[in-house]
């Protein structure tokens, strides 16, 4: 569950709107379960039926129409498949939902379409953020599905004081974009809202040396 929360929450919690923000923002993105037609799901299946279509044809039935059906729709699958390959490296995958609102990160609060939240009302909270637009993805053999994500793999998980959540999927633009939240990070993981383990991982800080020297830091 994503965004609809606001509504079950905004009569539990602090929600205060204000319309007009210079804070980062980032764009809250609501998947669909609705199908998407894929170029796997296009070139599989036409390959599927041309290797059905020629086992038929060989099989039980002598110079039939489907063995050249076979061979031409095979031949044909192959070009697309080829094509696929090489505009695809360059073709942002397909969005499965919608765009639907904005993630913003303030000192004491965190706000959703510009409704607050209040961190006193907020227990813990995790940020999970590794996809960011263009990163390269389906890198693996036989894949014809565009190699660009859309940014969109991103996730804020909140537990509210009375031990209700609310999970937020939310778009990254450019590599290491999150970064610019630093300031409010420390800040939630001072007053006891987010780990140092959860910390140091949004943070992308790796290493003893880098560790300890935040640690130093933010002491």
């Amino acid at each position: 569950m994503y965004i609809k929360f606001i509504d079950i929450f905004a009569s539990n919690h602090n929600f205060i709107d204000n319309t007009m923000s210079n804070n980062i923002q980032f764009n809250i993105f609501k998947r669909s379960d609705k199908f998407v037609l894929t170029p796997n799901t296009v070139i599989y299946t036409s390959l599927a039926i041309c290797i059905a279509t020629g086992y038929i044809s060989d099989k039980y039935l002598e110079e039939s129409p489907l063995e050249y059906f076979a061979i031409s729709l095979g031949v044909v699958t192959t070009i697309i498949g080829i094509v696929m390959l090489f505009t695809g490296m360059t073709t942002r995958e397909a969005l499965r939902g919608e765009f639907c609102g904005v993630l913003e990160l303030e000192e004491d609060s965190i706000k959703i379409n510009y409704k607050e939240i209040a961190l006193s009302d907020i227990e813990k909270i995790d940020f999970q953020v590794s996809d960011y637009q263009d990163r390269l993805i389906n890198t693996f053999r036989g894949d014809f599905n565009p190699k660009l994500s859309n940014g969109v793999y991103n996730y804020c998980k909140i537990k509210f004081s009375n031990g209700e959540t609310m999970d937020i999927q939310f778009q990254q633009l450019y590599k290491n974009d999150f970064l610019r939240t630093r300031d409010y990070l420390i800040g939630y993981h001072k007053k006891g809202k987010l780990t140092f383990m959860q910390l140091i991982h949004s943070l992308n800080i790796e290493g003893y040396k880098n560790i300890q020297e935040f640690k130093k830091e933010i002491a």
